[in-house]
């Protein structure tokens, strides 16, 4: 049996990581001694929504969970104002469309029926435990070690202040993960043997630098021997060795390694700003 707690914040961050909506969740302590939930939606105020009722933007409803099964949680929404069933009903569309399936199903009663077997990720999970604590959402499952590192990894990058995390898609030649930060999109591909893993990123040629077919792949020489360097007409693109100095993957070693890459990265940047400048001054000497 393993667990893993998402804590309220955590809860937060997955949503808008998967969704891209500012939805925050809280807890509160209930009469019984169990727990249950507040979630607030909040829309961004932006084009034709600045034409819509504040509530429609900005609405809280009560929540619990009600029942489980291997595969699925059934939640059961409180109403706080008269237009809840509308706007349930409204996120429950925008979420299955949102991820391309039936992730969420309406049930009677404001209750919705959440398919964690829907999710990529989750297809294969077996839950024995569900609840709604003080610390967050504790869930048992039977044990899986591949699901559990997923769900480490990513709610570490998640707390780290990444973006657009993402398992890479089975159907991928390599294992690993995507991720972002305010400047780059990384790729940090798994291997069985911790030497061999590696994390890549890439920028693009502006195409003001008019710099197609003018410079050829010898002009990128790497920092180091192991370091790799693909250039293509309209990309350059950068991979390292993901050096590893503690027990396991975690926030540090991945910001160790992100700020190599992007120190790499900020090098090649500057050699294509300056090349055209180089090329011109060398015509005239």
């Amino acid at each position: 049996m393993m667990r893993f707690v998402f804590t309220y914040e955590d809860i937060g961050r997955w949503l808008q990581n998967w969704l891209e909506l500012d939805i925050r969740v809280k807890g509160f302590a209930t009469s019984d001694g169990t727990y249950g939930g507040v979630l607030r939606v909040l829309l961004p105020k932006t084009g034709t929504r600045n034409l819509l009722p504040p509530g429609y933007l900005d609405y809280d409803t009560l929540f619990e969970i009600e029942a489980f099964d291997e595969q699925s949680i059934t939640v059961v929404f409180y109403g706080v104002n008269g237009h809840d069933d509308m706007l349930n009903d409204w996120m429950i569309r925008y979420i299955n469309h949102d991820q391309g399936c039936e992730l969420m199903e309406p049930l009677p009663y404001g209750r919705i029926q959440i398919h964690a077997n829907k999710i990529r990720l989750l297809r294969n999970i077996h839950m024995r435990s569900v609840a709604y604590t003080k610390e967050g959402l504790v869930v048992d499952f039977d044990d899986d070690p591949v699901l559990y590192e997923h769900l480490r990894i990513l709610q570490m990058l998640l707390r780290a202040g990444y973006t657009q995390v993402r398992v890479l898609p089975d159907d991928m030649l390599y294992k690993g993960y995507w991720f972002s930060d305010d400047a780059l999109d990384y790729t940090l591909k798994m291997t069985e043997h911790p030497a061999d893993r590696r994390l890549w990123s890439s920028i693009d040629i502006p195409e003001w630098l008019e710099l197609d077919g003018e410079i050829d792949e010898d002009f990128f020489p790497p920092s180091f021997p192991q370091e790799v360097i693909t250039y293509q007409s309209d990309n350059i693109r950068v991979g390292i060795p993901f050096t590893l100095a503690e027990p396991e993957i975690n926030e540090k070693s991945i910001e160790r390694n992100c700020n190599r890459l992007r120190l790499e990265l900020t090098q090649v940047l500057m050699s294509l700003l300056q090349y055209p400048h180089s090329q011109y001054t060398r015509k005239y000497e």
